[in-house]
C-alpha cells in the first residue's frame, strides 16, 4: 500500500469511528433523556457526561494520529538511512519499528551482494569469451596465412606430402 493510499485509508478509518462513536455517546445521551422525562439533575450529568466522552474520544484520536505519524516519520528516516548506507537509527530490541529495520538492512545486504554476484558473473563471462575469441582467433589466422601461402605460390601443392 503506498502511503498516500494508506494515508486516505487512515483518514477513513479514524472518521468512520469518530462517527459511530458519536451516535453511540449522543444516542445514550438521547436514550437517557427520553427515558427520565427531562429531570433537571439526569440532564446535569448527561450533558458532562457526553462532554467528557467527546473530549476523551477527541484527545485518543488525535494521540493515535500522532503515534502513527510519528511511526511513519520513523521508517520514512530508516528507509532513507538504509538507501544511503548510514547506520541504523535503532538497536535491536523488542519493538516491531526495530524489527522493520533489521529485516530491511538484512533485504539490503542481501540485494548488495546479489548485484556484487552478478557482476562478478558477468566479468567472467566477459573474460570467457575473451578467451574463446582469442584460442579462434589464432587458428584462423595460421588457417589464412597458410591458404595464402599456398595462393601465391603454386609449386608448394605439387610438393608431396605438404598438405
Amino acid at each position: 500500500m503506498t502511503s498516500s493510499k494508506y494515508v486516505r485509508s487512515s483518514k477513513r478509518c479514524s472518521l468512520i469511528f469518530s462517527a459511530i462513536f458519536l451516535l453511540l455517546v449522543l444516542g445514550y445521551a438521547g436514550i437517557a433523556a427520553f427515558l427520565e422525562g427531562g429531570h433537571p439533575a439526569l440532564m446535569e450529568l448527561t450533558v458532562l457526561f457526553v462532554s467528557c466522552m467527546l473530549l476523551l474520544g477527541g484527545v485518543w484520536n488525535w494521540t493515535l494520529r500522532r503515534q502513527i505519524t510519528r511511526f511513519m516519520d520513523s521508517v520514512d528516516e530508516m528507509v532513507d538511512r538504509a538507501i544511503h548506507g548510514r547506520e541504523k537509527m535503532t538497536h535491536f530490541d523488542e519493538t516491531s519499528l526495530s524489527s522493520l529495520e533489521h529485516k530491511l538492512w538484512r533485504y539490503i545486504e542481501i540485494n548488495k551482494a546479489n548485484e556484487q554476484n552478478l557482476e562478478a558473473e558477468k566479468n567472467t563471462i566477459k573474460e570467457l569469451i575473451s578467451d574463446i575469441s582469442h584460442q579462434t582467433k589464432t587458428p584462423l589466422s595460421n588457417i589464412m596465412l597458410y591458404s595464402q601461402l599456398l595462393a601465391e605460390t603454386p609449386e608448394l601443392g605439387a610438393i608431396p606430402g605438404f598438405c
